[in-house]
């Protein structure tokens, strides 16, 4: 055992004198880095280029004594990096796909298939939306002939009242499915 910030104990719950005698200990006494093989990834969520992905081929394993890595190997390296950190420039994606054995052109294309979905992602967002409306639409224009024999003038109160009767039918409708 290394030390005892390390080291925690607990006693066991057994309903006699003998718990008191017996306890529990948790140690850590060693922290494993495994290193993986990079390739070229199928997310096309990544913020900009080529989605890069963990491969499944191990290229190196590397075991520290925790005290160890505590005391020496981690002040050397960074604190725990900030979100923004985490993300990946153009660049860099770039030359970690070319250091794993991926050519120009499989980056090029895997970017551009990426830009394609991201491009029919928001075209899709801004049709359902686009499609929403449509629908908010008619459905005001089937209660107002609906609702009136003789043309009417219709305000921003009535279209108003309108939309939030319609808003409170699909809450109590969502209320009774759930």
């Amino acid at each position: 055992m290394s030390s005892s910030r390390h080291t925690k104990t607990c006693l066991a719950h057994l309903p006699s004198p003998i718990a008191s005698m017996q306890e529990k200990e948790v140690s850590f006494q060693d922290i494993e880095f495994f290193e993986f093989n990079v390739i070229l990834g199928d997310n096309p969520a990544c913020s900009a280029g080529a989605p890069v992905a963990l491969g499944n081929k191990l290229k190196r394993r590397t075991v520290y004594n925790l005290d160890f890595y505590e005391d020496f190997v981690r002040p050397l390296s960074d604190r725990p990096p900030n979100k923004g950190k985490c993300i990946l420039s153009v660049t860099e994606r770039a030359n970690l796909l070319l250091d794993n054995g991926f050519s120009i052109m499989e980056i090029a294309n895997a970017t551009m298939a990426v830009e394609q979905v991201q491009k029919e992602r928001l075209e899709t967002f801004r049709n359902v939306r686009r499609d929403d409306f449509g629908l908010m639409v008619d459905s005001l224009a089937r209660w107002i002939f609906t609702s009136t024999k003789e043309p009417t003038i219709i305000t921003g109160t009535d279209v108003s009242n309108m939309l939030s009767s319609k808003s409170k039918k699909k809450r109590s409708v969502s209320a009774k499915m759930a």
